[in-house]
């Protein structure tokens, strides 16, 4: 199907009835799960990693003044921005507080504003890859594109994450929105679709910097459609996009040391690695095809990428303009020693274009093509991994008490028998009861005390002060953590024979996994003595008493909402 066959020459209503039903859809399945982790009667800190730093950097932003320059550029300001727009908002609309640093309640509620933001933007990107598809396949095909974006397991976890990534992806896809009409046969506003593809790819660089390469799209449009005075066109775009990105990310030329020091420390990141988390695992390109697998849905992203092959057989001109972001993005992302499932995120958009492409080719050929059809249909409601079952999966996990919770209010004396025996109970009357944690706390914990999961930006000395001042009077924690340098996996801890050990497949999973490599790189040959020592001994005056979650390998950001916890009791 051409391209021009999909021209709309006036403003129809009724067009908008479809995308307004796919935005509702989409927020619907987003709603439930919003506040997974967040401050409660257990602990004071989210149980995201990231959300508590985001917030205070976001803190640091303030639009009233003009002054857009955090001192943080990991990643790039406008997510920030937006995040500390929205949670005055919510302050102002819910009471504030007078002392925001201390105030636990007050940075829920910021965090729970940023949730919001990336709950409309995940929402609003189905929207948007529903109008990119209509530039080349039916209103069936087209909603089908939008519906894989709508349940894809992994875009609705993240969806209520304060973090960048979903917000980064919807501007990739208003990039490829105007790009694709760029090919437009009759198409007057070469000018504006340029230079407004251009800005969404800067303000996607300006969220996370691999947007960036968002600006090929409309280059590959240009080259393909070749309009009059194309040089100056790509030159726009390009230019849009710069101004764009240091308009979103001013702190590029006003603070240019710290945003040239957290550049180049996510740089070298992305090569060397994140610890041991993923070494040990399938090359990037490999890995990040069963992220694929997990975070889209098996039948989908096949379907997907056998459509994409089809149309570019066909010679169809929109594939290529995707393909322009999606090829050189995955070779990038491939190349990485980091391979969290975010990353793959703006792959998903291509792949969801296909789907969609397939769904409207096997609509309007019929007869075998049919089957195409019901692959759609099949992959976007979950038949297999992925789509709307594995979105399911994941959010009834979001929905209850998560694992770590669950170890204080049924922590006993004797064990689990007696219902009356909770450890932590509120009139403080349990019998005494120690535990030790394997490791520096952190999100990973199991919540014992309210400061379990305090940030790592926070010095050291002040985590192990709120440990020592937040332990239950009828408890004591043990841990490796002496307030300097935490050595997880310590045999010293059995040594001291606590009465339980808990811990999170976070703390021990990966140490576990390089253990049983052949040849242990050199970083981690000393953790890994230690560890073999440490669970020697752990299973030799522990037994296993209690897991919750279900054993498994899966990378780690999808495991947020989900790890697996254990707890051993002394044999004795």
């Amino acid at each position: 199907m051409s391209e021009s066959s999909n021209q709309r020459t006036s403003f129809d209503l009724k067009r908008l009835i479809l995308p307004a039903i796919l935005f509702l859809v989409a927020l619907l399945i987003r709603l439930p799960g919003l506040t997974w982790g967040l401050k409660d009667d257990q602990h004071n800190q989210s149980l995201h990693p990231d959300e508590e730093l985001n917030f205070r950097v976001s803190r640091a932003i303030e639009p009233a003044h003009l002054s857009f320059t955090p001192g943080f550029y990991n990643y790039g300001t406008l997510y920030l921005t937006a995040f500390r727009v929205a949670s005055d908002f919510a302050f102002a609309y819910s009471g504030g507080s007078d002392h925001p640093d201390m105030d636990w309640d007050y940075i829920r509620k910021g965090e729970l504003a940023g949730r919001v933001v990336s709950m409309l933007a995940g929402s609003l990107l189905c929207v948007v890859v529903f109008f990119a598809a209509r530039r080349f396949t039916s209103d069936i095909g087209a909603m089908a594109a939008g519906l894989c974006m709508a349940v894809a397991p992994a875009l609705v976890v993240h969806s209520r994450f304060a973090t960048v990534d979903v917000f980064a992806t919807l501007f990739v896809a208003l990039a490829a929105l105007y790009a694709l009409r760029l090919l437009v046969d009759e198409n007057p506003q070469w000018v504006k679709c340029a230079i407004l593809a251009g800005i969404c790819a800067g303000l996607s660089a300006g969220t996370k910097y691999t947007g960036g390469l968002a600006v090929l799209m409309p280059l590959a449009a240009i080259a393909l459609r070749r309009p009059p005075k194309a040089l100056m066109l790509g030159a726009a775009s390009a230019l849009a996009a710069v101004l764009a990105f240091i308009v979103s990310t001013p702190g590029c030329l006003l603070d240019t040391a710290a945003f040239m020091r957290d550049f180049n420390y996510e740089r070298v990141h992305s090569q060397t690695g994140q610890g041991m988390v993923f070494t040990g695992t399938l090359p990037g390109y490999l890995y990040h095809l069963d992220n694929l697998f997990l975070g889209m849905g098996f039948i989908l992203t096949l379907l997907g990428f056998g459509a994409l092959v089809w149309a570019a057989v066909r010679k169809e001109r929109w594939v290529w303009v995707l393909l322009a972001f999606a090829l050189p993005y995955y070779i990038l992302i491939g190349r990485a020693e980091v391979k969290f499932m975010r990353y793959v995120f703006p792959v998903t958009l291509a792949l969801a274009a296909g789907v969609g492409y397939a769904v409207g080719e096997g609509h309007r050929l019929r007869k075998g093509y049919g089957a195409l059809v019901a692959l759609g249909i099949f992959g976007i409601g979950g038949i297999g991994p992925g789509g709307l079952r594995g979105a399911w999966f994941f959010t009834s996990a979001m929905i209850g008490p998560d694992n770590r919770e669950l170890v204080k209010p049924n922590l006993k004396k004797e064990g689990w028998e007696a219902p009356g025996e909770v450890l932590f109970d509120p009139d403080g009357k349990s019998a005494d009861v120690n535990v030790g944690l394997v490791s520096d706390p952190w999100f990973w914990s199991p919540t014992l005390y309210r400061d379990t999961a305090l940030g790592r930006f926070i010095p050291a000395a002040i985590r192990k002060e709120r440990l020592d001042a937040s332990a239950h009077p009828h408890a004591e924690v043990y841990t490796p953590f002496d307030g300097s340098e935490a050595k997880s996996y310590d045999p010293g801890l059995i040594a001291q024979q606590p009465e339980y050990i808990a811990y999170s497949d976070f703390e021990l999973m990966y140490v576990e996994r390089v253990s049983k490599m052949e040849h242990v790189p050199d970083d981690f040959i000393d953790d890994v003595a230690r560890y073999k020592e440490f669970r020697a001994a752990l299973e030799r005056d522990y037994k296993p008493d209690v897991q919750y979650g279900s054993s498994g390998d899966m990378v780690e950001d999808m495991r947020y909402v989900m790890p697996t916890v254990y707890v051993w009791i002394r044999k004795s």
